[in-house]
């Protein structure tokens, strides 16, 4: 077998041992919910309207429509299986690995530095983050085009040709397409004309030729600059980032890129989210660490610019610098300092300066050749052994939303999104205990965090508690006038406690800020009727199914309102168009128990009952279960 063949084999094979976990993982809160989870786009698969929506619409305040369609695929192919979204992300993992090895054994005829910079990108823990996260498919689709953007311009810079050229722009688009982070690729290339193509020497207008073709390359990322930085303005994304003065968002670049650096060395502490140190929940970095990091950065330009014999320590140098711009924070987007998805592509550059300048100084030594290719194969191998076990390691962690956030609060404990998401799993888990915890420590860390806030409230309103729900509701609207989901829970609290009048008010007011509110309505509705105000509950439970047809309870509770006014049949007429819906409802078929009687079907009312009774026990329902047995009862139906 060719030696090239057998390099692609070992970096499959050692790329599915580490990652092909992923296919048993769960999707992730994080994003993966506004993605994919909850996305009706993507649930709809491949068709016109969701196409139109990828082109047009994007995603989570980035416009990034070959990820979104890449979705729509997924789905179309595998439903809602998380196995199938996790295994593209690892098939473009795998092509991306051997895309590098061999475009930089393309450009350099170095094969075997250029597999071990293959190795390097396909192993190392900083990149278990783009791979074994659904909603990060932008990082490994957009580097699958832009290698395959740097393989076809390198094709054209040693012959040139206008098919070339135009597969090239072909690429870099779609590339762009997938992430916009790929604006600064085309001052890559020109790095690449420096080394390893050497266009520079090929004749004396050379130069003006580099800067010419790289033109349209410039002018498609400007354009891309344009759409995504009115698209983060526009969804409120640079909100937080906003308040940070630019020099602390230039101190925090100097310090994130050594970070970055030192995270490549030693992999460690290892998180989903890294605090900003100038918003709630981040340190603020010292005088003496700033000076540290930017005295590193220049300490190592200098170094790189002294040995200019060594093209490829410069290449490799500035690949890293300018490739992170986009995302180092200048224009400070989130609440992030740094992110582990960001150094993908980036570290491509100090792989290549390592190797390389590991190579030139082996080959220095008086040994016999024999002995140095030992020594290097067998460093290298201790090197990639360490990296894929500490990847394996931490690809572990990505199994589910729980062990991903536990794992990185132990990196970065004040984070508060951290603690915010952790607090939403385990309320989700009815585990309300350490749900509570875990959003109380985020109103510790930041007491003006209304999303945990929000989070409590309406958590202690689900344990039984609505006075403290409610004066968390009223804490939030202090602030926020307008948020509609606290006011709406503030009158639903405000009913609970059989405060009536106050309920109206606050549910009125939500939806005089929006009238098509299907909850607010919902809950008026409830309150109306509960006040023997039955025609105008009745108004309420109709404008909610105008808004959303869909809507169980509000059937459930229209069809009880209506057999109130002895409307049976319309009352009936509603329990069964929600039994379409939810067939395995047992406070429906409760209901429809009910409304078979009113209407003389006592046979059928107590099937529905049975159902009823056995749905309620096996989720637990223990109060609806006495109820149908009270009713069981009654018709002389024991159970």
């Amino acid at each position: 077998m060719r030696p090239s063949a057998t390099i692609c084999l070992l970096l499959i094979s050692t790329t599915l041992l580490v990652f092909s976990q992923t296919v048993v993982f769960d999707f992730v809160t994080l994003d993966d919910t506004q993605y994919v989870v909850d996305n009706a786009h993507v649930h709809a698969g491949l068709t016109l309207d969701g196409l139109r929506w990828a082109i047009t619409t994007g995603q989570e305040s980035i416009w990034h429509p070959l990820t979104s369609l890449s979705f729509l695929l997924d789905s179309q192919l595998f439903g809602l299986d998380p196995a199938g979204y996790h295994a593209t992300n690892v098939l473009l993992h795998i092509v991306n690995s051997l895309l590098l090895f061999a475009v930089l054994q393309f450009m350099t005829a170095a094969r075997w530095r250029s597999a071990l910079v293959a190795a390097l990108f396909a192993l190392h823990p900083l990149h278990v983050e783009p791979i074994a996260w659904v909603s990060q498919r932008k990082d490994v689709l957009s580097t699958c085009f832009a290698l395959l953007t740097i393989w076809a311009y390198a094709a054209y810079a040693k012959r040139s040709s206008a098919r070339r050229y135009l597969l090239t722009l072909i690429f870099l688009v779609l590339g762009l397409a997938a992430k916009p982070m790929l604006v600064t690729l085309p001052f890559v290339l020109l790095l690449l004309d420096y080394w390893p193509l050497h266009r520079r020497h090929a004749a004396p207008r050379q130069l003006n030729i580099l800067l010419l073709d790289k033109i349209p390359m410039l002018a498609l990322s400007a354009t891309v600059c344009v759409i995504t930085f009115a698209k983060q303005q526009a969804s409120g994304a640079m909100g937080p980032g906003q308040s940070v003065p630019l020099m602390l968002r230039l101190a925090n670049a100097a310090v994130s890129y050594v970070r970055y650096l030192g995270k490549m060395f030693v992999p460690t502490n290892l998180s989903v989210m890294y605090p900003h140190p100038n918003l709630p929940g981040g340190t603020a970095w010292t005088a003496w660490q700033i000076t540290v990091a930017f005295a590193i950065l220049l300490l190592i330009t200098a170094a790189v610019l002294v040995a200019a014999s060594r093209r490829y320590a410069l290449v490799g140098w500035l690949w890293y610098l300018g490739t992170l711009v986009p995302v180092i924070g200048l224009v400070q987007v989130g609440r992030q300092a740094m992110a582990d998805r960001y150094s993908y592509l980036p570290l491509i550059g100090p792989f290549i300066l390592i190797v390389w300048t590991a190579t030139d100084l082996i080959n220095r030594w008086p040994r016999r050749v024999a002995l140095r290719v030992r020594i290097a194969a067998t460093v290298s191998t201790l090197v990639l052994v360490t990296c894929a076990s500490a990847a394996f390691i931490q690809t572990r962690h990505w199994r589910n939303s729980i062990s991903l956030y536990t794992q990185s609060l132990r990196a970065t404990a004040t984070s508060p999104t951290l603690h915010n998401n952790l607090g939403m799993v385990y309320q989700l888990h009815s585990n309300f205990t350490v749900a509570e915890h875990h959003f109380r420590q985020v109103l510790d860390i930041n007491p003006q965090h209304n999303n945990a806030r929000y989070n409590l409230a309406n958590l202690l309103q689900q344990q039984g508690k609505p006075d403290e729900a409610i004066s968390h509701y009223r804490q939030i609207l202090k602030r926020l006038p307008n948020h509609i989901p606290a006011r709406t829970n503030l009158g639903v609290s405000l009913y609970i406690l059989g405060r009536f009048d106050e309920a109206i008010e606050q549910l009125s007011h939500g939806l005089r800020l929006d009238e098509d509110n299907a909850t607010a309505h919902y809950s008026l509705a409830n309150v109306f009727n509960s006040g023997g105000r039955t025609d105008q509950a009745i108004y309420h439970y109709h404008r909610a199914l105008q808004i959303k047809p869909d809507f169980v309870n509000a059937m459930i509770n229209l069809s009880a309102a209506l057999g109130i006014k002895e409307r049976y049949e319309e009352a009936l007429e509603q329990l069964q168009l929600a039994l379409q819906i939810a067939p395995h409802s047992p406070l429906l078929h409760y209901s429809l128990g009910i409304a078979m009687t009113k209407t003389g079907q006592p046979q059928l009312a107590v099937n529905h009952w049975h159902t009823a009774l056995d749905l309620a026990v096996q989720n637990g329902n223990i109060h609806l279960a006495k109820r149908v047995r009270q009713q069981l009862d009654a018709m002389n139906q024991p159970r």
